[in-house]
């Protein structure tokens, strides 16, 4: 590994390269420019010319230069400038420039300390006077060649950019009227703006189904009516950028048949590229430790985006962010999962079965697993003395009348296990689909139901993994008796008509049967992933630093605002953002163009 030293002078610009032994490899002069950077370049190109070393194999590099000090000194080359402070009312005792020399100091044309930033902890100091600095810019505007902004922990939150986005984000339903993007909005909303109908369950106007797949039909007829080339099967490997400017330039991707192709950016870049549902390694290192949340979306959300953003210096944010789902079936498949929905409402039949831990005894109220509820937050109970989940594995039971009602996957024609989601295991394997092999039968020879004559042989022939633990620790089989005493407590409450323990509505249950006894094992489900490379108000993609990665832009989930919870939707946001991004990328002149 190579290190890289420069020094600017008033005359000349020295760069030195040094091998791992401290070895001058190669020492080279170059005038120094008017810009300075140009003369930086051409001396950091001729020192690699004759070096004959790649630059990938420089790990690090020093600069050093007399031209501030001289500035300052000499009192030579300074240019007018101004500053703004965002802190007050807490940073006013000391203002811009109070201890500089008055000859230096005379080159601040105009400063302000305006009220705004954040505490170190996160908290709001003062609310930002947006105001004071429109007029305060507007003042300067030709009387000053830099402006130095500063705030009070400025970027420990992000509230000001996200303001932004969402005034933003209001232009949408004009946007979309403009391309002909037939969408049903609400106007009722906290904020008095409108929302697409899907925030109510509705649909793109004047069509039955899910409204992301319509939407995607209308969005795709305007790419196509604009001549938009829009080609699939091509996947992304690296991003092109400019290692002096640092702008991103293009992508190189590998086509349908393995052949490396590349793709020249007009303007920008624009990342779109979903969530890490499917990526296991990603979940176990920003998730819970060792568990696998099963995503339902497409099996192709594999997180490649993360590693092209962070390879051209990307910051990443939201990364624990999952908006979670109803709990699912964990099947040997790791690529599929089914949605269970016991989210029961009156008017449908009350289910017979009961959720239990690999203890055996029952932990949570069986009936709130709908779409967008919170099992996972009591799934996911970690004991840190013991470095243990307390309740994982956990199991489904259910008796033969509950078995005997229709196939699960298929659904129940009431408040059940539902096949919604199979979708993603069929794409797997086409030969053998989830919801055709006809009875639940198949599945119990396959060994994704557990079966047992009675409540002793089930709970013998229950095996699973556990989280944190090594294969040995698996769980082979839970215990008999603490099951047989779950299940007779639960009937128990089930005659009486109330739940004590868990609060379980009495109209949802039914005590079980007589065996044979059956068990699935249980997982968690998501429906999208909400973390990626930080962005803007105008969907930039942000560096650690918290500056904008120049011609890259991020939108939709990848990235998103949220984090914690799912306050904007995902479609809202995904049109939003995208929106933002382009046309904030259509303002730049093309890359090549200088």
């Amino acid at each position: 590994m190579y290190k890289l030293g420069i020094d600017v002078g008033g005359t000349n610009t020295d760069a030195v390269l040094i091998d791992e032994n401290l070895q001058v490899v190669a020492a080279v002069k170059n005038p120094t420019s008017g810009d300075i950077y140009t003369g930086i370049m051409g001396a950091v190109d001729a020192v690699l010319d004759e070096s004959g070393v790649d630059r990938a194999l420089i790990g690090q590099a020093m600069l050093g230069t007399t031209q501030c000090t001289n500035a300052i000194v000499e009192r030579k080359g300074l240019a007018p400038i101004a500053i703004l402070r965002i802190g007050a009312p807490a940073t006013v005792g000391i203002p811009p420039m109070v201890d500089w020399a008055e000859d230096i100091a005379a080159v601040c044309v105009d400063a302000l300390v305006i009220e705004g930033g954040f505490e170190y902890d996160g908290k709001r100091l003062a609310e930002f006077d947006e105001a004071a600095c429109r007029a305060f810019f507007e003042g300067v505007k030709g009387r000053v060649e830099a402006v130095a902004v500063s705030s009070v922990f400025s970027t420990v939150r992000n509230d000001d950019d996200m303001k932004e986005f969402l005034q933003k984000s209001q232009q949408l339903p004009a946007w979309c009227e403009q391309y002909g993007i037939n969408i049903d909005w609400v106007d009722e909303s906290n904020d008095g703006h409108k929302r697409p109908k899907e925030y109510q369950g509705g649909y793109v106007s004047g069509r039955d189904g899910i409204v992301g797949m319509y939407l995607f039909e209308e969005l795709d007829e305007v790419a196509e009516g604009y001549g938009v080339d829009v080609r699939l099967s091509n996947r992304a490997t690296r991003l092109i950028q400019n290692p002096h400017t640092k702008e991103v330039c293009g992508v190189v991707a590998q086509g349908p048949d393995g052949e490396e192709l590349t793709y020249k950016a007009n303007k920008a870049v624009l990342l779109c590229c979903g969530g890490y549902e499917n990526n296991p390694w990603i979940q176990y290192n920003y998730n819970n430790p060792g568990v696998r949340v099963y995503g339902w979306g497409t099996p192709n959300n594999e997180g490649d985006g993360f590693a092209l953003a962070q390879s051209v210096g990307a910051d990443l944010w939201h990364m624990h962010g999952l908006e979670w789902a109803a709990l699912c079936f964990k099947q040997p498949s790791e690529e599929a999962n089914c949605s269970i929905s016991t989210d029961a409402t009156d008017g449908i039949k009350p289910y017979n079965y009961l959720i239990v831990d690999y203890n055996g005894k029952r932990f949570m109220k069986e009936d709130r697993t709908g779409a967008h509820d919170m099992e996972h937050i009591t799934g996911l109970d970690f004991d840190a003395k013991a470095c243990d989940y307390r309740h994982l594995p956990f199991f489904l039971v259910f008796d033969q009348a509950f078995f005997d009602e229709k196939p699960l996957w298929e659904g129940s024609g009431r408040a059940g296990i539902i096949n919604t989601y199979a979708g993603v295991y069929n794409y797997h394997h086409p030969e053998e689909p989830w919801f055709e092999f006809g009875t639940n039968d198949d599945a119990v020879s396959k060994g994704w139901i557990f079966k047992g004559d009675t409540l002793e042989e089930l709970a013998a022939n229950i095996k699973a993994e556990r989280p944190c633990r090594s294969a040995d620790e698996a769980i082979n089989g839970i215990d008999a008796e603490a099951l047989k005493a779950t299940v007779a407590q639960y009937n128990e409450y089930a005659a009486a008509g109330e739940d004590p323990e868990f609060a379980r509505d009495a109209k949802h249950m039914l005590p079980l049967g007589d065996g044979p006894y059956y068990a699935i094992e249980l997982g968690f489900s998501s429906i999208n992933t909400q973390g990626g490379p930080v962005r803007n108000q105008n969907c930039q993609t942000m560096s650690p630093a918290y500056e904008p990665i120049p011609r890259l832009y991020n939108c939709g989930e990848f990235g998103s605002f949220n984090g914690f919870v799912y306050c904007l939707g995902n479609i809202f946001e995904a049109l939003s953002s995208g929106m933002i991004a382009a046309q904030h990328a259509m303002t730049l002149e093309p890359w090549d163009a200088k």
